[in-house]
């Protein structure tokens, strides 16, 4: 029978009740798994396995049919813990003002996608034109004041494939990001800004000018190369007839064709990405040259340079071959901890073992007997996340948590973190999720992380001497599957570092390394005789 301080507590709960203000509830561990949260009447958890449902969002008391309406709410609650736990603060300045334009004029930019304005070179390294469309053609587009024709017209077929009325069209905006802040730099920095530009517009005009020379350039080489494939299949079909064979034009590279000289770049339409490609690209290769130079004394971040450097600031400058870093990381490696270092570095944080997952089963409930793997290990909990152990990590004794004691113990240990990383997105498999451990959170990400048994189910600590001392040379890690002493009958007895059941497991594999051992022997020897008497035989 319920006392009178349970009544108490449900009916403050009943009263406190506001479907107009969201509010999350939880109870004890005893009555989740009855599904007793405190309201009218408990919630259907029972079919649900016991520690899963433990924060509940009830959007009705009564509904149509006599039943509370309700719904898991887990993600909110550990989002908001886990920002209490980082002590994380959002940091809004010192005032927040919503009236638009406090901050300055918004810059725009706004066009339409269906539309394009030609340019000279457009125009020229078009063949198809007739002279007329192409002289009319080409006073549009120097008059500046040109309609604007459909991107579906074949005269502009050609052009790039990032031109921001092609296939690029999408990652183009109305609004222009900047790569500096303007609006917070005094009158002084923006000047400084202001000739930082002037200072480089020349230069990255120039470069346009070399890109839009070599693309005419290309395309002058591929209808030289088109027609001259038109004319040899003619000739061979004119020899087959017995006729005379019109005179093939000769192969040419691409470096025998004149290039062509462009004398406008439109600014405008390089101004309005949105991703800013051609100034990133641009910034890039400044650095490189920078870098590669013969006065250079910083080492390049990036690595080799994939191609031969090229000023293209002077066009008439001999190219320069590639300066090779001394490392590809600037000097500096950042590579992974070994077992030394990960044991003196991973503090093992507190983990418990929920259940035990059987073969054919995962962890997240797909089956993976159709793949081959064995799902044999535990469920992990750590760090607020649910991850998989494999059993060959942990220890053979070690049981799941029981849920039928009034206080669930077993299953606690210690759990060393070898390797975590966080992702926006949940990597998956052709078959469903990974099998590897990791932390999926919708809200967050995911976390990958490699994690492993560090302690036994009691919470004592496996015996590790300081590594390179007398007493951890020759010793067996607890997470290893393999020992690398010869007999650990003594270590393993009361007092020694080893437990019984690594005792046991090191003496198992001992046993069949030894039988493997006579076994190769005796198939030696029966070999050594059968050849033997072949021999006598002849």
């Amino acid at each position: 029978m319920r006392s009178a301080l349970a009544r108490a507590l449900a009916g403050s709960r009943l009263s406190s009740y506001d479907p107009a203000v969201q509010q999350i509830y939880t109870a004890p561990a005893a009555s989740q798994v009855r599904g007793d949260f405190g309201f009218k009447r408990p919630l259907p958890t029972v079919d649900k396995t016991p520690g899963t449902i433990r924060y509940v969002e009830v959007q009705g008391m009564d509904d149509v049919g006599g039943q509370t309406r309700w719904a898991e709410n887990e993600q909110e609650v550990l989002l908001k813990k886990t920002w209490q736990e980082t002590s994380s603060r959002l940091n809004l300045g010192a005032s927040v003002n919503s009236r638009a334009g406090v901050l300055g004029p918004r810059l725009s930019s706004r066009y339409d996608l269906a539309t394009i304005r030609p340019l000279p070179s457009d125009v020229e390294a078009n063949k198809s034109l007739s002279p007329e469309e192409r002289d009319q053609r080409l006073f549009e587009a120097r008059d500046g004041e040109c309609p604007r024709y459909s991107i579906d017209d074949p005269v502009y077929k050609h052009t790039q494939a990032l031109d921001p009325f092609d296939k690029a069209g999408p990652l183009y905006t109305s609004r222009v990001s900047m790569p500096e802040d303007i609006h917070s730099m005094s009158e002084k920095e923006f000047e400084r800004h202001l000739g930082k530009i002037r200072r480089q517009r020349a230069a990255y005009l120039e470069s346009h000018r070399v890109q839009l020379r070599r693309r005419a350039q290309q395309h002058a080489w591929d209808q030289y190369d088109q027609h001259r494939k038109r004319i040899a299949s003619e000739a061979t079909i004119l020899a087959s007839r017995g006729e005379q064979p019109p005179e093939i034009p000769p192969e040419k590279n691409l470096e025998d064709i004149p290039v062509p000289e462009v004398g406008e770049v439109d600014a405008w339409n390089l101004s309005r990405g949105a991703d800013r490609v051609s100034w990133s690209r641009w910034l890039e290769r400044q650095t490189e040259l920078a870098l590669a130079g013969p006065n250079a004394t910083q080492l390049n971040p990036r690595g080799t340079p994939r191609h031969v450097v090229h000023d293209i600031r002077d066009r008439y400058a001999p190219r320069q071959p590639p300066r090779f870093p001394m490392h590809p990381f600037g000097g500096l490696q950042y590579g992974q901890p070994d077992k030394i270092q990960t044991a003196l570095l991973a503090s093992p944080v507190p983990g418990r073992l929920i259940n035990s997952s059987q073969p054919g089963s995962g962890v997240t409930g797909n089956p993976s007997r159709a793949r081959g793997v064995r799902a044999d290990g535990f469920a992990l909990g750590v760090g607020g996340r649910i991850a998989k152990l494999p059993k060959v990590h942990a220890e053979e004794r070690v049981k799941g948590v029981d849920f039928n004691k009034a206080e669930p113990s077993q299953g606690e240990l210690g759990v060393r973190i070898f390797e975590a990383h966080v992702s926006r997105t949940h990597d998956r498999e052709a078959g469903g999720p990974r099998k590897h451990s990791h932390l999926t959170n919708e809200a967050l990400g995911c976390i990958h992380m490699d994690a492993r048994a560090a302690d036994h189910a009691t919470g004592t600590k496996l015996a590790i001497g300081v590594p390179g001392s007398r007493e951890w040379v020759g010793q067996v890690d607890g997470n290893s599957r393999y020992v690398s002493v010869a007999d650990i009958a003594d270590q393993g007895a009361p007092g020694g570092m080893y437990s019984e059941g690594e005792q046991r497991r090191a003496n198992a594999r001992q046993t069949r390394a030894r039988s493997h051992r006579r076994g190769r022997r005796a198939i030696e020897d029966d070999t050594s005789r059968l050849l033997d008497s072949l021999y006598e035989r002849r």
